[in-house]
């Protein structure tokens, strides 16, 4: 659904002290199971990737896989930290309010806006981490630059330029979407102290 057509429906139909407008109060409903969701996904990404690599070290008893094993384990508990740290007091409105729904809709909106940046900088220290582990695990020993110029690695380029564009895309639609509810909240203001 259009944001815009939202907000539009937002505020001709609040009223002073009324419950939540019931669209205002759909979207934070849907996004809370969005939230919900993601959490399992990042259990399961957790399991799988924590555990893998675990098993491999323990399996192959491999210096390179103890060294993966712990870049992994420290990315995902700071993956996990940041996580937490984005959705704290963004799982339910103080109160059942317009206002309350509309403040949550707004800190919502900035943490996503906050998560963009939060990702890019953890996908330059993965991303940074991941060479170095596959470039010391190289027996020919080639040159840093040939490296990572070369038709192995040439991909990671373009799918870091595919995610920066995509970032770029997310954080603009989300800057137009706060300025949307923190617009909708100044008016919400102005019309319950009339």
């Amino acid at each position: 659904m259009d944001v815009d057509v939202e907000l539009d429906s937002w505020r001709r139909n609040w009223h002073a002290g009324q419950p939540a407008v019931p669209d205002l109060r759909a979207r934070v409903e849907r996004e809370t199971r969005r939230m919900r969701r993601f959490v399992i996904i990042e259990v399961i990404i957790t399991i799988v990737f924590c555990g893998g690599t675990l098993g491999w070290t323990l399996l192959s008893r491999r210096t390179d896989a103890l060294v993966l094993t712990v870049g992994v384990w420290f990315f995902t508990a700071a993956a996990w930290a940041i996580s937490y740290l984005l959705r704290r007091d963004a799982w339910a409105p103080a109160t059942l309010t317009t206002a309350a729904f509309i403040d949550l809709s707004i800190l919502r909106c900035r943490r996503r806006y906050e998560s963009v940046v939060a990702q890019a900088i953890l996908y330059v220290f993965i991303l940074t981490f991941d060479l170095a582990w596959i470039y010391a695990g190289r027996a020919d020993r080639i040159a840093l630059l040939p490296f990572l110029t070369s038709p192995g690695v040439a991909w990671v380029w373009m799918v870091t330029a595919l995610l920066a564009a995509a970032a770029v895309a997310q954080r603009h639609r989300l800057r137009r979407e706060l300025r949307g509810l923190e617009s909708l909240r100044r008016q919400f203001v102005r019309a319950t102290s009339s």
